[in-house]
């Protein structure tokens, strides 16, 4: 992570990370925590959580994600575009 993030300083990229396939287990807790740690306001606070079948069903409907209304990987994907909206308006 360390030198991941200074590579990207020495190369002084503005970036942002997304973490996503999250998962809701200790180690994926503690891997995010040290990338928060890491990298602080470049990570994005929303997750994308790891959710196979809503995006399977989006695949065989032929339609995205967010056409999804029901499906909490759908809301985080809003929440997502919701953050990077305000921070580009910022």
């Amino acid at each position: 992570i360390n030198a991941l993030k200074d590579l990207y300083e020495d190369l002084d990229i503005d970036y942002r990370i997304l973490i996503v396939k999250r998962k809701d287990n200790i180690e994926y807790r503690e891997n995010i925590a040290e990338i928060r740690s890491a990298f602080g306001d470049k990570v994005f606070q929303t997750m994308i959580r790891d959710q196979s079948k809503p995006v399977e069903k989006a695949v065989r409907e032929r339609k995205t994600v967010l056409d999804l209304p029901s499906s909490s990987i759908a809301d985080d994907y809003r929440n997502f575009l919701d953050e990077l909206e305000v921070m580009l308006h910022d």
